[in-house]
């Protein structure tokens, strides 16, 4: 995962780097473990984040509960301040695209 092997450059310049994921506290916990993620994985496993921010997709040709891929880059007043929406699981930005994007 690119954002773990950069995890130090998110650090250096001050942003804490956290995923959301529909997945239970569990679940999450162990693909931490497995993959040693540096950063949290937020439980919504209720899809309650996901559908408020209209990230749900509802669309999925496998019918799971899965979210769009979203990227995004919050102030610390609570704004946001960049964001990439993606249509498939794979769509998302690049380490180099984030950093770009960061103020």
């Amino acid at each position: 995962m690119q954002l773990a092997q950069t995890y130090a450059e998110f650090q250096a310049k001050g942003v804490a780097l956290w995923t959301v994921s529909p997945q239970d506290v569990e679940t999450n916990q162990a693909l931490r473990e497995r993959r040693d993620l540096p950063f949290p994985i937020l439980a919504d496993a209720d899809q309650a984040v996901i559908r408020a921010w209209g990230l749900f997709n509802d669309q999925d040709p496998q019918q799971r509960p899965i979210p769009y891929p979203a990227t995004y880059i919050v102030g610390q007043d609570g704004r946001i301040l960049w964001r990439h929406l993606g249509l498939e699981t794979r769509d998302r930005p690049t380490v180099g695209q984030i950093l770009a994007a960061l103020p």
